[in-house]
């Protein structure tokens, strides 16, 4: 065939080629045949393409694709090349048969083949893109919904278990290696992870350190035992260690046919909140116990609401009495919500108001509802301990606190020396910042400060040297493990003996029984509030108990 026919003849091919590829069957690869009539007209013998990516962290090259081979000797490789960005580039590389020679029409077939093949790849990334997690390369939330939606028939997915499930402290990976190694941790932990799900299931990466785990029944416990603990090793900047990861995790099991895979998930990830926030469980089941937990927890603020309204909501009073003579020292004023005739355990709603962020209202209210107690206590005379109020964390971030508290008591008439503020120690360094401004400017108007459940939190021993606290009470696990824990009793024993040395009281909370009393005694914690001298009081019985006396020194009882 002379260059004119052969030249007629591949143009025809080269239009119709891309006349074909770039209107509705551009999302289609070239086919053998389509590619093997020009190759036959150019003596074509190889063409191969590849793509690449400098900024690739898993190497250079993206595509490295043999378009066609026939067996037969080639002469050297003729290359073209294609700048796609400052980082990104591509190239045809035609071999011709042996004996034959490259002829202009290989830049016009290069650049077809580049252009369409390109451009078709391109789309499948993009559209592939939707259902992959970019960093790990595995099925994000789409890929994962799309595949469990086609294998159950009449939208019946209760032979499916749903779990949200998200890695503990991954942090922690991060601030040992850096970046680096908490990036590596999470692409291997996503491939062992998503290597569980057998043919019929499904599990995907949400982003972060979060995952969708859709799973038969069957294979419960197999996933159960993997989001316990999955090992991840050879990670960068972590030298030979070995790192063993598990999740906090919410789980959904249902026989209710008609509930979707939204809601079958939105109840999976009401059960991993309830697992991390509130319960801290590492696994929480969502069942109908479990749903009349939600519902409570979802309705509080506005059922609380409605009670102080009603005035449902008051105080009681505990009373803290020294164990050596017997003598009341104070009373601790708590909430109480009585709520369709029965009391609700303050474990039911303080802790929920807290993650609400509607702790502070609950705590101004008692506040006020104790001024007027002690108000009444004043106007009839009698001759009261100093009072306790709690004051929540939370309430440390809330603009003017001070002020605001400080308003209340004087709008009640009540000094500020008769009030003692209760607040536990600080869980950050940021908190602990904060509550050393706080109680300075307490003080300042004149309250007593207690720092409450103390010994558990971040600034336990920061807080003996730092601050200027009246009291320390500590934590109810002390007197839990004070008759047998010796390592108990020598903490207690060293912080008794510093407080006493700079002046300040100690108090053990959650006193139960006369053995614990007598150890904290002989280690000089003379003060307790516990169930050993009763239970909280209603107004009206402190009342009596401030005027009888009625407590005894724990020895002589």
């Amino acid at each position: 065939m002379d260059n004119k026919n052969v030249k007629r003849k591949s143009n025809c091919i080269f239009e119709s080629l891309l006349k074909e590829c770039t209107h509705e069957k551009l999302n289609k690869d070239l086919s053998h045949e389509e590619i093997q009539e020009i190759c036959d007209i150019l003596f074509i013998g190889e063409i191969n393409l590849e793509i690449t990516n400098k900024e690739n962290r898993f190497g250079d090259r993206v595509i490295n694709k043999n378009i066609f081979k026939r067996d037969c000797e080639c002469e050297e490789a003729i290359k073209y090349m294609y700048r796609l960005s400052d980082t990104r580039a591509g190239e045809i590389s035609i071999a011709p048969m042996k004996g034959h020679e490259e002829v202009p029409e290989y830049s016009i077939f290069a650049n077809i083949l580049f252009l369409i093949i390109y451009e078709v790849t391109t789309t499948r990334v993009l559209n592939n893109s939707r259902f992959m997690d970019p960093q790990t390369g595995v099925p994000n939330l789409r890929a994962v919904k799309d595949k469990i939606t086609s294998l159950v028939k009449n939208g019946d997915y209760s032979d499916y278990i749903i779990i949200y499930a998200n890695i503990q402290n991954f942090k922690y990976l991060n601030d040992c290696g850096g970046v680096e190694c908490g990036d590596t941790a999470i692409v291997a932990y996503t491939r062992k992870l998503v290597a569980l799900a057998e043919e019929d299931e499904a599990i995907g990466r949400l982003g972060g350190d979060h995952f969708i785990i859709c799973v038969k029944r069957r294979n419960q416990s197999k996933i159960m035992h993997a989001l316990a603990g999955i090992t991840v090793s050879d990670l960068p900047n972590t030298g030979d260690r070995n790192f063993v990861l598990s999740c906090w995790a919410g789980v959904m099991i249902s026989d209710n046919k008609k509930l979707s895979f939204d809601e079958r998930m939105q109840c999976a990830v009401d059960a991993y909140t309830m697992a991390k926030t509130r319960l801290k469980q590492r696994v929480v089941f969502y069942n109908d116990k479990f749903k009349a937990k939600l519902d409570w927890s979802r309705n509080v603020r506005e059922l609380l609401g409605k009670s102080i309204s009603k005035q449902e909501v008051y105080p009681v009073f505990q009373a803290k009495v020294n164990m050596k003579t017997g003598k009341l020292v104070g009373f601790e004023a708590l909430s109480r919500w009585k709520y369709q005739g029965r009391i609700v355990s303050p474990s039911e709603y303080i802790s929920i108001l807290d993650n609400q962020g509607m702790i502070h209202n609950l705590d101004m209210y008692i506040l006020m509802q104790t001024c007027e107690c002690i108000k009444k206590w004043d106007d009839a005379g009698i001759d009261y301990p100093i009072i306790s109020v709690n004051v929540s964390r939370k309430n440390l971030f809330i603009p003017n606190i001070e002020e605001i508290i400080h308003r209340i008591t004087t709008t009640a008439g009540v000094e500020p020396s008769k009030l003692d503020i209760e607040i536990t120690e600080s869980a950050t360094e940021d908190e602990f910042s904060r509550l050393l401004d706080f109680i300075t400017k307490m003080r300042q108007y004149g309250y007593r400060i207690s720092i409450d459940d103390f010994g558990v939190g971040y600034s336990s021993l920061s807080l003996l040297h730092t601050i200027d606290a009246d009291v320390i009470k500590f934590d109810k696990s002390f007197a839990d493990n004070i008759c047998s824990s010796n390592k108990v009793e020598y903490i207690v024993e060293s912080i008794v003996n510093y407080a006493n040395k700079i002046g300040m009281t100690t108090i053990a909370e959650g006193v139960e029984s006369k053995e614990q009393g007598k150890k904290l005694l002989d280690i000089g914690c003379e003060c307790c509030q516990g169930f050993y001298y009763g239970e909280p009081l209603s107004f009206e019985e402190a009342s009596e108990v401030i005027k009888k006396s009625i407590y005894k020194p724990i020895l002589e009882d």
